[in-house]
């Protein structure tokens, strides 16, 4: 017995632009999974798509110096799981408030979905998933929309849906560990990333803010064909909201949004009390 992932698409009345009466600019969002059929038991992926009206950008999942991140938020019933969302690569954009990271003219965003081994008893499930962004140009307007995914049971093993090729035109993240001859170094007071330079020549870093860290900025060396990033940072647990320190980001090559990204999720040593009230 498997598992078919259809889905029931809720998409703004609009098509991408502005609209003439208020000028607002109308970003268009469509969500499918990328297999219509899923083992039970097993993952597949979710593609959140959004179509920006040129010269307009939404925001990454840190926004920078302004801005505010774009999110996804899911309801779905015992059975199925939801994982952390994964964002495209993202463009440094150069706003008046300051540097930000975002998006222009379309952004991916991709949600792991588990299927419980069980869920086939039920004929179908439904997930409610609502997408929230702020668009900005010289001004900022906030966007939403909501849609429903639909779970169903099938039969029959399905072929890729549309989304499939989405993903195609887009720089996914993976994981740093996956990058041959790359490390990383980590301990209570600093960060140190080395390895091969890539054909797009020196790398740069799009930090990710955690709570309780305040990272400074990376600087890098080169010897060879190999470079060297490091930074230290300063831990302050007070400021934490109860979440563990940890380094997050992406190490970038090249300056195009389809320029290949690693994703940085990295431990970080809690300090000593002594180490703690040096850095208060």
């Amino acid at each position: 017995m498997h598992v078919v992932l259809g889905v029931m698409l809720c998409l703004l009345n609009a098509v991408v632009g502005e609209d003439t009466v208020s000028k607002r600019p109308l970003v268009d969002v469509q969500a499918m999974p990328l297999h219509r059929i899923v083992t039970p038991g097993d993952s597949t992926m979710v593609a959140i798509r959004f179509t920006i009206p040129p010269k307009w950008h939404i925001y990454w999942a840190d926004a920078g110096e302004a801005g505010v991140p774009t999110e996804v938020h899911f309801k779905a019933p015992a059975g199925v799981t939801i994982g952390p969302v994964v964002y495209s690569r993202p463009m440094i954009i150069n706003d008046p408030a300051g540097k930000v990271f975002g998006y222009e003219r379309s952004a991916l965003l991709l949600v792991p979905v588990t299927i419980a081994p069980d869920i086939a008893t039920r004929g179908w499930v439904d997930i409610q998933m609502e997408a929230n962004w702020l668009v900005c140009k010289k001004v900022c307007h906030i966007g939403s929309v909501a849609h429903q995914l639909r779970v169903e049971v099938g039969q029959a093993m399905g072929k890729p849906t549309a989304a499939a090729q989405w993903v195609q035109a887009f720089s996914m993240p993976k994981a740093i560990t996956t990058r041959p001859g790359t490390t990383i170094q980590v301990d209570a007071k600093g960060v140190t990333i080395s390895g091969p330079m890539g054909e797009l020549g020196p790398p740069s870093f799009i930090p990710q803010h955690v709570p309780g860290v305040e990272l400074a900025q990376m600087s890098m060396s080169q010897d060879g064909g190999l470079f060297t990033l490091s930074a230290t940072y300063k831990q302050r647990p007070s400021d934490s909201l109860g979440r563990k320190p940890r380094l997050h980001g992406l190490l970038t090559f090249g300056t195009r949004p389809i320029d290949p990204c690693w994703s940085i999720d990295a431990v970080i040593p809690i300090p000593s009390p002594t180490t703690e009230g040096n850095q208060q």
